[in-house]
């Protein structure tokens, strides 16, 4: 029992963390980024990395490409470290109650 807890505690607290982190990582690129980025290349000051958003398509230096290809893979990660941790906490719960004498 006290292994499940800390498999379902420690996975919550992973994707807790993670869309915290996504959260953050979002305010900053609304607030800061994307206001100041050129609608054309402007490869003497970095800003030379496309990214389309919603029809619009805005250059990023490098920093400010890998800060928005780090939200999307915290986007994506975040729902199945919730799932898989759900279902490895279950299929142990499971295999204790099997195991376990009546």
């Amino acid at each position: 029992m006290r292994v499940t807890r800390l498999i379902v505690i420690g996975t919550f607290l992973t994707a807790f963390v993670g869309a915290v982190v996504f959260w953050i990582i979002g305010a900053i690129y609304f607030s800061v980024i994307l206001p100041h980025a050129p609608l054309t290349p402007d490869p003497v000051h970095g800003f030379i990395y496309p990214h389309n958003n919603h029809g619009v398509i805005h250059y990023f230096t490098h920093f400010d490409h890998i800060l928005d290809e780090a939200a999307d893979i915290l986007a994506f990660t975040c729902i199945p470290f919730l799932i898989v941790g759900g279902v490895f906490a279950m299929a142990y719960q499971v295999g204790k109650d099997r195991h376990s004498p009546k």
